[in-house]
Order: structure tokens, then C-alpha cells, then sequence
């Protein structure tokens, strides 16, 4: 199971694959924490309660080109899915953006 993660114009948008049970999406910068509600997109940890998680056998369509990927490298974003990373994106030598796929076979 590997993102999609589709560069257009320098903005980024990202597919997770569809999986057999609900799971859970966070992105961390710093301090702040975002769940992924597969009805209101992404919201504060703080307000998903137990609504923010994905519905079984879809994909998931976490960004659609509302941030490029050098915003994302600048503010260090880590995807995780049910707490374990599966994204990062950072800038390679201070000045490359770039996303990483952990755990891509």
C-alpha cells in the first residue's frame, strides 16, 4: 500500500489506497496536529473526537493542490496513518523540497 502523491504546478495532491477497516490520518507540524475526517478533510486533533477516520474500501483523498509541496517542506509536515509515518516532506539541503514515502515497497 503506497500514497499517490502527484505533483501539478508545484501543488500537491495526495491519494492514500483504500483499505479493509477505517483508519486513522494525522499530519504533525511542530506542535500542531490535524486528524483527517473523510467529511470535513482536515480538522484539529482537538475536534475529531472519534469521527476522524476513513471510511473502509475507498481511497483516501487527503490534499488536492491546497498547499505545494515547498509550503509543505517548510513546515516539516509528517502524515501518519494510524500514528505510524507514512509521509514526510522537508527540504533536501535546506533547499529542495521533497516528499518521502516510508515503508514504499
Amino acid at each position: 500500500m503506497t500514497a499517490v502523491v502527484d505533483i501539478v504546478l508545484g501543488m500537491v495532491l495526495l491519494t492514500m489506497p483504500p483499505t479493509p477497516q477505517p483508519v486513522t490520518y494525522t499530519a504533525t507540524s511542530g506542535a500542531t496536529t490535524l486528524g483527517y475526517s473523510s467529511v470535513a478533510g482536515w480538522v484539529p486533533a482537538e475536534q475529531c473526537f472519534n469521527r476522524c477516520h476513513t471510511i473502509a474500501n475507498e481511497p483516501v483523498p487527503l490534499l488536492r493542490g491546497e498547499l505545494s509541496l515547498a509550503d509543505m517542506a517548510d513546515l516539516n509536515i509528517v502524515v501518519r496513518r494510524d500514528g505510524v509515518p507514512v509521509l514526510s516532506f522537508w527540504r533536501f539541503f535546506g533547499n529542495v523540497p521533497v516528499a518521502s514515502v516510508q515503508g514504499a515497497r
